[in-house]
């Protein structure tokens, strides 16, 4: 989300009311749902799924 730089990870569909309501409309980021600086960019996140062998 920009202007912030905020990075979303394991968003569901279910997910997608919350963060208009609270990121977009509120100006809150949902923190359950962001990911860490360390995350962006990088297969080490532990938010991403493991990949098939």
């Amino acid at each position: 989300m920009y202007p912030e730089a905020v990075w979303y990870g394991g968003v569901q569909a279910a997910d997608v009311a919350e963060i208009v309501q609270s990121h977009l409309v509120e100006g809150r980021p949902v923190e359950r749902l962001r990911l860490q600086q360390g995350c962006i960019n990088t297969a080490a996140c532990t938010h991403k799924p493991a990949k098939a062998v």
